[in-house]
């Protein structure tokens, strides 16, 4: 599928890519030079995005793992071992159809600035910290200044 993503290392060494060959949408890392494949993400969920730190020892990734009806922020190691949660809930949102992530890097890897949203809340710039998931700093909320009482929203029938 054209909007599968693919993602080179900064070295050149390895291709990260998304693809549905098991059934469902998962992460996979290709050496060129070796012409090697492995799948490093598996089960019942979908990856729409992957990309690499600064230092390509670890890789970003969108997933609904935790929830199918959510797209979290998961990391995992060069080789492919170690999973962990990075963001739960709410939507890592991104551009066309959710394919990809507004995730950016620090240059030293050790934080990731991303836009964040969720039914409760309107789209935010955050921050987290790789190293201690889950403390998620909100930088910047696109909710008007002076609209009060929060983002719900109400449902009405016409």
């Amino acid at each position: 599928h054209a909007g599968f993503d693919a993602a080179w290392s900064h070295d050149g060494g390895s291709l990260a890519f998304l693809s549905n060959k098991p059934g469902w949408r998962h992460l996979f890392i290709a050496s060129p030079d070796t012409t090697q494949v492995r799948q490093v993400t598996r089960g019942e969920f979908e990856v729409c995005w992957c990309g690499w730190s600064p230092d390509d020892s670890q890789l970003a990734y969108v997933c609904n793992q935790a929830d199918l009806q959510t797209r979290s922020l998961w990391l995992v190691d060069a080789e492919g071992k170690e999973t962990r949660a990075l963001v739960q809930g709410g939507l890592v949102t991104g551009g066309w159809f959710l394919r990809q992530a507004n995730l950016e890097w620090s240059p030293d890897g050790g934080m990731s600035a991303f836009v964040h949203s969720g039914s409760r809340h309107m789209p935010e710039l955050c921050l987290v910290d790789v190293h201690a998931p889950h403390r998620v700093q909100t930088l910047h909320t696109s909710l008007p200044q002076g609209a009060g009482g929060g983002s719900r929203v109400a449902w009405a029938r016409a």
